[in-house]
């Protein structure tokens, strides 16, 4: 009699196939890696963020590309999240990978292993895209950068202030007032202007804080370091 050894076939069955659907519906990549690291299985949606065939991930044709740490330089196959994981006997978590695929675009991923005791399953691999949040990223310190060097170049000087105090000064700011960038920062804008204007000036700021942005321009007088006043207009 071998009903009690099919039902058990049939119910290990179920339990794979459900597994494999779990698998295949997950929108991360997910690879079990064997005893020498090769892919013996994975998900269509680390096929779609390798842009490699399963066959091909099965086969290791992206052995031979080349990986990035997040700062661009070469990550060598020792710091990969499954090798650390090996080595480390512990679970890895987030390692920012890029992948340099054969046309020259890079692929950015996050990735997390964890050893696992199974005779077949050595490593689980959990592979995110992170692309696009890359090159936001980028896109983002490129724009701070072309706006930190339009303001710092600027003729006209520019203040940040918050709270009632100056957060940034640009080079021209302090050419006109006097005093050192570092002096500037940190301080009461109110400080450096004329004790008859500082009534005015303080309520045409609260009034921009409210958002009142009607106001037109306005001129007052700034004390400069060594005593002189200057008289200044603003925005």
């Amino acid at each position: 009699d071998i009903t009690e050894r099919t039902q058990a076939e049939t119910r290990l069955q179920e339990r794979e196939s459900k597994l494999k659907t779990l698998f295949e519906i997950l929108p991360v990549g997910v690879s079990i890696l064997d005893a020498e690291r090769k892919i013996s299985f994975t998900n269509s949606t680390l096929e779609r963020i390798l842009e490699v065939s399963r066959e091909g991930l099965i086969r290791g044709d992206y052995v031979n590309r080349t990986y990035l740490r997040p700062d661009g330089t070469s990550m060598p196959a020792e710091e990969f999240a499954s090798a650390r994981a090996i080595k480390e006997e512990r679970a890895v978590h987030n390692i920012e990978t890029g992948v340099v695929k054969e046309d020259g675009n890079i692929i950015w991923t996050s990735v997390s292993a964890v050893p696992v005791t199974f005779p077949d399953w050595k490593v689980v691999v959990v592979t995110t895209d992170i692309t696009e949040r890359k090159r936001a990223e980028g896109a983002l310190r490129d724009s701070e950068e072309k706006y930190r060097t339009l303001v710092e170049n600027a003729a006209e000087a520019i203040l940040i202030a918050q709270d009632g105090m100056l957060k940034f000064v640009n080079h021209a700011a302090s050419e006109i007032i006097g005093y050192s960038e570092q002096e500037l920062r940190s301080s009461p804008f109110l400080e450096f202007i004329h004790p008859d204007d500082r009534k005015m000036v303080g309520e045409r700021y609260l009034r921009r804080l409210k958002g009142d942005m009607s106001l037109p321009r306005y001129m007052f007088r700034l004390m400069n370091k060594d005593g002189r006043i200057k008289w200044v207009e603003i925005d």
